[in-house]
């Protein structure tokens, strides 16, 4: 090889994950110059990918467009120099990092590793030095996402904030290296550093006023959901980029204790780049109590718990109507006001769901609503009959599937604005309760939930109780905020 007149060509292959590597691309740059300048070798093509990680190949445009140009049949070079078998990948399957270099070797393109202490020249030494390496590095990247995992968790309980966008309300704000604080961020602001911490802190006044508007009208006003997206949204109060509010984002303001100023360290992890978070279970999650400027106090927040309890905890026909019979002795009348307002006995959504409608369920316990009732009862019907376009009980089951579909085709996906868009107010929540679920409801639509919808599904509040809360909820009593549930 050494005795020919003419160098060979070659290509290098260069890779770094980060720029604090010992392995920069500099360094690997000389070493393969050195390398190639010993062994009569002409570097006619670069090949790079910069920042990229080894674990997977999918970003690694360097080495796609490598092994692309190897693939063509005419590549402009003979062999390949490489600093080490890591930088080729570490791909967690050994097996892997051999297949893109069989690739290469089948179609007459020699591999060769540079600052390795073996020739790859097909040997057995050779052939078992370079398997050990390969299992090493996909060894030392599986140790170093456990690290970063455990780090991340530390921090975490320290009470800094670990990624993502911290809601409607909060901002993120930069703890510099010295423990003081930084600059305030806004959405889509980098934080500096690649070891920079944040930590969240209310935002502006009219957003933090909103949060405590919606906690109010939760708890202590008894409104539902719905009647407080309606109210946001005819108030003019938009949330981020000017977007609309909606039942799921109100569910989530109210159940997130970021607002009472708890960081849960520890739900999900995503490990060794994987597209997908994992979940972990919740007897490992980490409440870091005063973690954040609480938005609205603990009382509070709790209490919006308790009340989500309670309209989830299943009831007979009989308990609800004994509910009511309790609440008539004690006021000598019954409305709709009384019965949301009332901490032992279900919301009144939940009569109409059961009986459909008030007038039904105060008939099964011998009570005659006044005339300013019935009067009232009959207007909010014809309300809902209007805002209902073709409505869900007129479609009937196939119809509303069949829109469903049509819907899809329209938009390309489904989702709660979507439907209640197009079938009217309450449309989405009245399906998904007929149905079996939005999940269910999306899957004979023939729609596959995106990765937030299907989050909302899989963990929403109420699933993530476990016994001991929940109970721990019913019984609790804070003055002011909500009484002990006694059914």
């Amino acid at each position: 090889m050494h005795g020919q007149s003419q160098p060979q060509r070659a290509a290098q292959y260069l890779r770094m994950s980060t720029d604090r590597q010992e392995s920069s691309i500099g360094h690997q740059i000389a070493t393969i110059a050195a390398y190639a300048r010993a062994h009569g070798y002409d570097i006619s093509r670069t090949y790079i990918d910069e920042g990229i990680s080894g674990l997977l190949i999918d970003e690694r445009s360097g080495l796609k467009s490598l092994l692309a140009d190897v693939l063509s049949g005419a590549p402009a070079f003979d062999v390949i120099l490489v600093y080490d078998v890591s930088r080729w990948g570490r791909f967690q399957n050994p097996d892997q990092a051999a297949h893109y270099e069989f690739i290469c070797v089948e179609a007459g393109v020699r591999v060769e590793y540079c600052a390795e202490m073996f020739a790859n020249d097909g040997s057995l030494t050779a052939t078992v030095l370079k398997s050990l390496k390969r299992v090493m590095a996909a060894e030392y990247s599986r140790e170093l996402s456990a690290k970063v995992v455990v780090a991340k968790d530390r921090l975490g309980a320290a009470g800094f904030w670990q990624g993502g966008q911290p809601g409607y309300g909060l901002r993120r704000q930069q703890i510099l290296s010295d423990g003081s604080s930084g600059r305030v961020m806004e959405r889509g602001d980098c934080k500096g550093p690649h070891n920079g911490r944040t930590r969240l802190v209310p935002g502006p006044p009219h957003e933090v006023a909103v949060i405590r508007s919606i906690f109010r009208m939760f708890v202590r006003e008894r409104q539902g959901l719905t009647a407080i997206v309606d109210r946001l949204n005819q108030n003019g109060i938009n949330r981020e980029a000017g977007r609309r509010w909606n039942t799921h984002y109100v569910h989530h303001v109210l159940t997130s204790p970021r607002y009472a100023g708890v960081n849960v360290v520890g739900k999900t992890q995503r490990r060794m780049k994987s597209k997908t978070r994992e979940y972990r279970p919740q007897e490992g999650w980490l409440y870091v109590d005063g973690a954040f400027e609480p938005l609205v106090d603990r009382r509070m927040f709790d209490a919006a718990q308790a009340l989500f309890l309670r309209r989830r905890t299943p009831l007979t026909e009989r308990q609800m109507l004994d509910g009511l019979t309790r609440l008539r002795r004690r006021h000598g009348r019954l409305s709709t006001a009384l019965i949301n307002a009332a901490p032992d006995v279900p919301h009144s959504s939940r009569y109409i769901r059961k009986f459909g409608s008030m007038a039904v369920a105060y008939e099964r316990i011998g009570y005659k609503p006044s005339a300013k009732q019935k009067a009232l009862s009959e207007a909010l019907k014809a309300r809902r009959q209007k805002s209902a376009l073709p409505g869900i009980e007129a479609l009937g089951a196939e119809g509303v599937i069949c829109h469903l579909r049509e819907l899809l085709a329209e938009h390309g996906r489904l989702s709660l604005e979507i439907i209640n868009d197009s079938l009217g107010t309450g449309a989405y929540q009245q399906a998904a309760s007929k149905f079996g679920g939005g999940r269910r409801l999306y899957a004979l639509a023939g729609y596959q939930p995106n990765k937030r919808q299907a989050a909302m599904f899989d963990r929403s509040w109420e699933q993530s109780l476990t016994e001991q809360e929940a109970e721990a909820l019913r019984v609790r009593v804070v003055s002011g905020d909500y009484v002990q549930l006694t059914w």
